[in-house]
């Protein structure tokens, strides 16, 4: 049987038109002298430059880069270097993932069976994407996977975004005038403190340190008595479930308190557990609960401070359909909020790229809808960025209740394909509302 391509080394031979077994060669050689897999070669875009000395600085950059992530784990955990460095070796070496993946999706609190898992999920998504946009844009298979290929490497796109943005329709001028993540991560490298933004990554640390705008009881299952457990669930009929370790809304739950006759019963199921955070439930806008009540739908709200003040720079609405968390990646919906009333301007769009005038299970119509408190969004929202220092760009996800509104959680380098998304259908690009601030 004939070995398969690389999909990374055609994409390299393809864009730089250098023959198949040259560009294997050359990246054949930079594993083996410098550990960089292929999908790091490519997303290093060391394919871009044109000498050998531009390359093996760019090299030398990302070696610095895994060294910076090794050394976050170990300030998390507590861990030794070498024992980090050997397991995310490791996990290179056997399942592909680069050190980022290793650190930024916590694969080192994973055991190989959970990594397989989280891979063969992410296959799955693929192919259900890629059936997609064969089914859509009429292209073969081999044609759509190289196109996807392209257009993700080049522009810094998710798969999911392809599909929303129906980039196989897309000119690379057009899709340059997009906002997307490479965007936000230029944002962050400008304005945010490397050390500061990390606490926005951890749950409980960021609980911690913005307990004034959280507006709810917590509980983390580590050094915490039965008693103090029993303190904490007096009274809440339900109490929300998140891994500490994970992100996205994977893992998260919801319990009913009152199922557990035995209280102590259930604190033992938390104590035996990896760490999570037990938080009291949020209790949403009844006119936002309308849209989806067995979710907090929120707002994201992306903000920067600069020398002229503090600027909210964009807002999109979250909506669920049928989970019990509104990640866009995991079927929510976005819809783009104006900053200076609070009303959904434009139709919601899910990660398939289908347009929603109306929620599709409770059909409350979207568009024109006017997110009630929308001053106490903006209020928070500028006030929580003032807390810690260096933190100075932000997408907060924020929780609107009858009179007040809260944060869920921040995020230090927002995607901002979600502020294009609701705008792909029209091939509207809003890359320059954000990019002024560089």
């Amino acid at each position: 049987m004939k070995k398969q391509n690389s999909p990374n080394i055609t994409f390299v031979s393809e864009y730089t038109k250098t023959p198949y077994d040259e560009c294997k060669a050359e990246m054949d050689y930079i594993r083996e002298e410098f550990g960089l897999i292929y999908r790091e070669y490519v997303s290093g875009k060391l394919y871009t430059y044109k000498t050998f000395q531009q390359k093996h600085k760019a090299i030398k950059n990302l070696l610095a880069q895994e060294k910076r992530y090794l050394e976050e784990i170990c300030n998390d955990t507590g861990w030794s270097y070498d024992s980090v460095e050997e397991r995310a070796k490791y996990v290179k070496n056997k399942f592909g993932q680069p050190y980022a993946n290793f650190c930024r999706l916590r694969l080192f609190t994973c055991t190989d069976e959970q990594i397989q898992q989280t891979l063969d999920s992410w296959k799955n998504k693929s192919n259900q994407l890629l059936n997609i946009v064969v089914q859509k844009s009429g292209m073969s298979t081999e044609t759509a996977k190289k196109h996807i290929k392209r257009m993700t490497t080049v522009f810094g796109i998710t798969e999911s975004y392809y599909v929303c943005f129906r980039a196989w329709q897309l000119s690379d001028d057009e899709m340059r005038s997009y906002a997307r993540h490479g965007l936000s991560r230029q944002l962050w490298n400008k304005y945010n403190d490397k050390n500061a933004i990390r606490i926005l990554a951890d749950k409980v640390k960021f609980n911690i340190e913005f307990d004034k705008y959280i507006g709810r009881h917590y509980w983390i299952n580590r050094d915490s008595s039965l008693n103090e457990f029993l303190s904490f669930i007096d009274g809440l009929e339900k109490i929300f479930i998140k891994p500490v370790e994970a992100g996205g809304g994977n893992g998260a739950q919801i319990i009913n308190v009152n199922e557990y006759e035995n209280k102590e019963n259930l604190y033992n199921t938390f104590i035996s557990r990896e760490r999570v955070l037990v938080e009291e439930c949020i209790s949403q806008h009844h006119e936002i609960s309308e849209f989806a009540p067995y979710c907090v739908n929120t707002v994201r709200v992306v903000v920067l401070k600069d020398t002229n003040g503090i600027h909210i720079l964009g807002a999109v609405m979250k909506f669920a359909v049928d989970k019990i968390v509104d990640n866009f990646e995991q079927g929510g919906l976005l819809a783009t909020v104006d900053i200076e009333t609070g009303t959904i301007i434009t139709d919601a769009v899910d990660c398939y790229g289908n347009e929603h005038s109306h929620h599709p299970i409770s059909k409350k119509r979207i568009n024109g809808f006017v997110i009630p408190n929308w001053e106490h969004v903006l209020q928070i929202s500028k006030e929580a960025i003032n807390v810690v220092e260096g933190i100075n760009y932000v997408g907060w996800d924020i929780a609107i209740c009858e009179d007040k509104a809260v944060i869920v959680e921040g995020n230090s380098m927002p995607d901002l394909s979600m502020n294009q998304a609701p705008y792909a259908p029209m091939k509207k690009g809003i890359k320059d509302i954000f990019a002024k601030y560089l």
